[in-house]
């Protein structure tokens, strides 16, 4: 299976207007789980680690330049040395919603504001269970499994209730 990308750009009305990212957005299950379960950490080592993988395991290319006009390399460091923070979050936000929706035509609106729930260990052990039972696996074979095609066939499932926890 062909590995699958997406453009993250900004609207027209956003400070970042004009910035453009080509990421990867075939993602093992853990690499996605890591991220969301450390998405509120604000420990630095943690911090660093998450921009320093987002830049060299999935962030392909980028049209982002420095105050010299130089463009920021599009690796670990090179996410790492902008200066901008909150153009780093949006970014790597918007990768993580790339990665969980489904692709076209299968998307729908996209989602405003932030679910408060369940808290985010529930729902990844929710979601693997679901999968594992559904399609008889181990959760330690899912996990390598990428999440890019299996979350919006659960999502679907579930939705329209066929799914193995009767919902």
């Amino acid at each position: 299976v062909e590995p699958r990308v997406a453009i993250l750009d900004f609207a027209d009305d956003s400070p970042y207007h004009g910035v453009e990212a080509k990421v990867r957005t075939s993602v093992a299950f853990e690499t996605l789980f890591w991220f969301q379960r450390n998405a509120e950490n604000t420990d630095a080592e943690t911090s660093a680690e998450a921009l320093n993988r987002f830049g060299d395991e999935f962030l392909i290319s980028w049209n982002l330049l420095d105050d010299d006009g130089k463009p920021y390399p599009p690796t670990g460091p090179g996410v790492c040395s902008v200066i901008d923070s909150g153009l780093v979050t949006a970014l790597m936000g918007g990768w993580i919603e790339a990665v969980v929706e489904p692709p076209a035509p299968l998307s729908g609106p996209s989602r405003t504001g932030r679910f408060v729930g369940k808290p985010a260990q529930l729902v990844e052990a929710e979601t693997v269970d679901a999968l594992c039972q559904r399609y008889g696996c181990l959760p330690s074979q899912l996990m390598k499994e990428d999440a890019g095609y299996l979350l919006p066939i659960h999502a679907i499932l579930k939705e329209v209730g066929d799914n193995t926890d009767g919902q």
